[in-house]
């Protein structure tokens, strides 16, 4: 699938990207999801955001997953529930999704939604670190 620019705002790809994620195709949806999300080539719509993350995030997309944490997280679109994030961001973390394991590791060490625990946060960060996520260093 070709990845949506910002030069392509065209109907027909909103049509086909559309047809694709009607029919259950994950990668289109979190596409969707993501055009919604900051307006591109669509009027931006937070509810849309979340129906089309949650559609690829039910079929284990990763990315679909780590945006739905960021939106309880932030509380765009949804009430702000830290406990839903730190869900949403385990399960893409359970995929290897490093800003996942990075964000699970700031829930931690801050005590955002979860009791502080700075064991558990170098956890996170660790994990983040295998994969090379230099972000983590910020923290330390």
């Amino acid at each position: 699938m070709v990845a949506y620019s910002e030069d392509d705002k065209g109907e027909d790809y909103i049509h086909w990207m559309s047809e694709a994620a009607n029919n259950g195709h994950a990668g289109a949806q979190f596409i969707l999801g993501l055009m919604y999300k900051k307006g591109q080539g669509v009027e931006q719509n937070y509810a849309e955001t979340i129906q089309y993350f949650l559609k690829a995030a039910v079929q284990e997309h990763a990315q679909s997953q780590y945006n739905l944490g960021l939106m309880y997280r932030d509380g765009k679109g949804v009430a702000q529930n830290y406990n839903e994030a730190e869900d949403w961001f385990i399960k893409a973390a359970a995929h290897g999704h490093v800003q996942s394991q990075y964000n699970l590791g700031l829930m931690y060490l801050h005590g955002q939604g979860v009791a502080q625990d700075y064991d558990e946060a170098m956890k996170w960060f660790r994990k983040a670190a295998r994969q090379e996520y230099e972000n983590f260093i910020e923290v330390l």
